[in-house]
């Protein structure tokens, strides 16, 4: 599906820079661990799902469709990792 915009490419540059924060996020507490008085790494979270939350008020994504494959990725990962989920 090609992007009109209306917002549309704001929608996915935004969601592209919150996506990058977490990963940055990540990489902190992987290197330094969690902040003992605010959890940056929740914070760059809620920033990314809120993104996501705008993506399908935009009609970019149906939620519905996220959480089926969300569920998929938690079989993957009973498989493949050695994750506990």
């Amino acid at each position: 599906m090609m992007i009109r915009d209306n917002g549309r490419l704001e929608v996915l540059t935004i969601l592209m820079e919150e996506c990058a924060e977490v990963v940055k996020e990540c990489a902190k507490v992987q290197r330094f661990g969690l902040h003992p008085d605010k959890n940056m790494l929740e914070l760059e979270i809620g920033d990314l799902m809120c993104m996501v939350e705008i993506a399908e008020e935009y009609g970019m994504i149906d939620l519905e469709q996220v959480k089926i494959a969300a569920r998929g990725k938690r079989e993957k990962l009973k498989q493949w990792s050695t994750l506990n989920v």
